[in-house]
């Protein structure tokens, strides 16, 4: 079966671009807060398929083991306006027991600093009994993808020469 290391994932930078609709602003033009958390959660499950191989949908269904968020962080920099293109990153930070710690980035395409970041703590559960397991070593992959391709996350640990 192809598989994909979750340890050789940590630190891999995996992006997305979205522009922020009308109905998901607030009465002044801005990005609604609760969107930054959709948003996040929503590029995770794209990119993690897209770019990382990995389908947490079909995984769940198959092996009755889900990723399941326990807790989110969202630090404000400055709003999204109506229109505009952003970049959403994010990446694996840590990996501790049945915890996975993700962080995410909003920013503007064109430049500029951040909008936002996030900090996504998930549990590894295992679906019939409802109680948390470790996290598998290696998952499925749904396709093809060249890990080392994917860039290396700024401020990670790994990133260090």
């Amino acid at each position: 079966m192809n598989e994909v290391s979750v340890c050789a994932a940590v630190g891999r930078v995996v992006r997305t671009t979205w522009q922020v609709p009308f109905s998901r602003c607030d009465a002044f033009g801005h990005l609604a807060a609760p969107a930054y958390l959709e948003l996040a959660i929503d590029h995770r499950m794209e990119a993690v398929l897209e770019q990382l191989g990995f389908d947490t949908v079909a995984h769940a269904r198959d092996s009755g083991t889900a990723f399941v968020l326990r807790q989110a962080r969202l630090d404000f920099r400055r709003p999204a306006a109506l229109g505009e293109v952003l970049v959403v990153e994010s990446w694996i930070d840590a990996l501790r027991g049945e915890r996975m710690q993700v962080e995410v980035r909003i920013r503007p395409l064109q430049g500029g600093s951040d909008h936002a970041r996030l900090s996504l703590e998930s549990t590894t559960m295992d679906l019939r009994s409802g109680r948390p397991i470790p996290l598998p070593e290696r998952l499925p992959r749904a396709r093809e993808i060249d890990l080392a391709s994917l860039p290396w996350a700024e401020d990670h640990p790994r990133n260090a020469p």
